[in-house]
């Protein structure tokens, strides 16, 4: 159910506070990657949740703070990940080639993560 608020008019009557959200087209303007996956991924499993937070104007806040998530815990395995290959691989870290080499790789696992724990969550 959504909460609304009223505001008492001149006649004693309560009337609701209608907000209008934003449109579908400027939410996703406004996103990035992993937003956008979260928005499409809502938006294909739980409509009604999609409708509700697009009509009462939480959808951007929602997704926004979705994606802010998935990079954060993005860049968390990335940092720990990458460090633990060097030590384990002997990686040289000074070699440009063995570096963007395993930076590709460890970030396709990292979103693979990602994806799987933060956007395809419907917790929303």
């Amino acid at each position: 159910m959504v909460d609304l608020e009223y505001m008492k008019g001149s006649d004693g009557m309560l009337y609701p506070v209608l907000q209008t959200g934003e449109t579908e087209s400027a939410v996703k303007k406004s996103l990035g990657k992993y937003g956008r996956k979260a928005l499409k991924y809502l938006l294909q499993t739980d409509r009604s949740r999609y409708d509700e937070l697009l009509r009462t104007g939480k959808l951007k806040t929602v997704m926004l703070q979705r994606e802010e998530d998935a990079w954060r815990l993005h860049d968390q395995i990335m940092e720990s990940e990458v460090q633990n290959r060097i030590e384990k691989e002997k990686i040289n870290p000074v070699s440009t080639m063995e570096m963007t080499i395993l930076r590709n790789q460890v970030g396709m696992i990292a979103e693979e993560i990602v994806l799987k724990e933060v956007i395809y969550q419907n917790n929303y």
